[in-house]
């Protein structure tokens, strides 16, 4: 079995909202009586295959950016902090012909207001070649508004043939077999569409500024919390997306009747005035069975690797989002995700998340097994 054993089952939390949450103990069983543990072998939730790579790749590092070109100052941050985590992996090598692929990192590049083209035609520029693929490490290069235009009826249009630069964009993105993509979300490019993504491996977000975070030795038994999410009213960078605001609409003060369910959206980015006094401390609120991971700026969100490292289980509402290492991990097992149309009804998600304290338990316990493989260790996201 992938699985260990351990003899911590408190799930307080779990029990609590159970019992007094308005859906009926009937209703919660009946949801969770297909999902509860098997006396069968469970399925691996890390697949086969991450166990089997023997070696991994040797590759070169080289980004489309240098001193001399004029950059939003948080994208060429970026670059230097991906250059850096890769420039310090034992299998980068210094030459192509010592390589087995190119790594290629591309700046950021926010809206159309900057420069979407340097990053396309970068792209469309490298060598093909059958036997030394090109991995372009694309972290956002926002094509909504001009490749991804409204047409008649508000209904977009996707790569218009009128532009020739979409011509050239589709092309490099969609149509070159010797180009992977890396990104933290593989379909961030086009926010429009939920099935633009491009062909390649989501990885992880890190956490700026503290790593591990303190609440990354936290038991997977236990928790104080059933439900949380404290965050900000972000409806998106690109163009507007609501998922928040219903999500604040729809749980209200719930958290009065209910403290085990803490669910806090500030409508002010100031941190000063952000949340009201008795709010729990974010740290706190990591203590948690199920964790929302909601959309924002963009789809995806550093959130989801700080509910990993706590071993809580992620509730996704982010519609067409890749989750990180999806040819690796099976995420099924171990995360719920939720159309954002259900967001302005918060007993319609809370009927979605398992009850039963075993199910619960099993899953973070699998989370946990994630964590320790792919996060915490030096260079696990790279090596992912």
């Amino acid at each position: 079995s992938m699985l260990t054993t351990s003899s911590a089952t408190n799930v307080d939390a779990s029990v609590e909202y159970a019992t007094s949450a308005n859906d009926s103990t009937d209703t919660a069983r009946e949801e969770t009586s297909e999902i509860k543990p098997q006396s069968v072998e469970p399925m691996p939730v890390i697949r086969s295959m991450a166990n089997s790579i023997t070696r991994l790749p040797s590759f070169v590092v080289k980004t489309n950016l240098d001193m001399n070109i004029p950059v939003m100052e948080s994208s060429r941050q970026h670059v230097d902090n991906d250059v850096r985590r890769f420039w310090r992996h034992p299998n980068r090598v210094n030459t192509d012909k010592d390589a087995d692929f190119i790594l290629h990192i591309v700046e950021t590049v926010f809206s159309d207001k900057e420069d979407p083209v340097r990053v396309v035609n970068y792209i469309d520029s490298l060598p093909r070649s059958a036997s030394k693929p090109h991995v372009v490490w694309f972290h956002w290069t926002s094509l909504d508004h001009r490749c991804a235009p409204y047409g008649p009826g508000r209904q977009p249009i996707f790569f218009p043939e009128s532009d020739p630069f979409c011509i050239k964009a589709r092309k490099a993105l969609y149509e070159r077999n010797d180009i992977l993509y890396v990104g933290f979300d593989l379909g961030n490019h086009i926010q429009r569409f939920n099935n633009s993504t491009l062909k390649g491996i989501t990885v992880a977000p890190g956490v700026p500024g503290r790593w591990p975070p303190p609440y990354s030795s936290g038991p997977w038994g236990s928790s104080k919390y059933f439900l949380t999410f404290r965050g900000s009213i972000s409806m998106g960078r690109v163009f507007y997306n609501p998922t928040r605001v219903l999500i604040n609409q729809s749980f209200g003060n719930m958290h009065q009747q209910n403290p085990s369910i803490q669910v806090h959206i500030a409508t002010s980015r100031k941190a000063a005035n952000a949340f009201p006094p008795g709010t729990p401390p974010y740290d706190d609120l990591m203590n948690s069975s199920y964790i929302l991971v909601l959309r924002g700026d963009q789809r995806w969100s550093y959130r989801f690797t700080e509910v990993i490292v706590g071993c809580s289980i992620p509730v996704i509402l982010a519609d067409g989002i890749t989750l990180p290492y999806e040819q690796l991990i099976d995420w099924s097992q171990v995360s719920i995700r939720i159309p954002e149309a259900l967001a302005n009804d918060s007993q319609a998600i809370l009927n979605l998340l398992p009850k039963d304290p075993l199910v619960i338990r099993s899953m973070r316990q699998k989370l946990c097994e994630i964590r320790d493989r792919f996060w915490l260790p030096r260079d696990g996201l790279e090596n992912a």
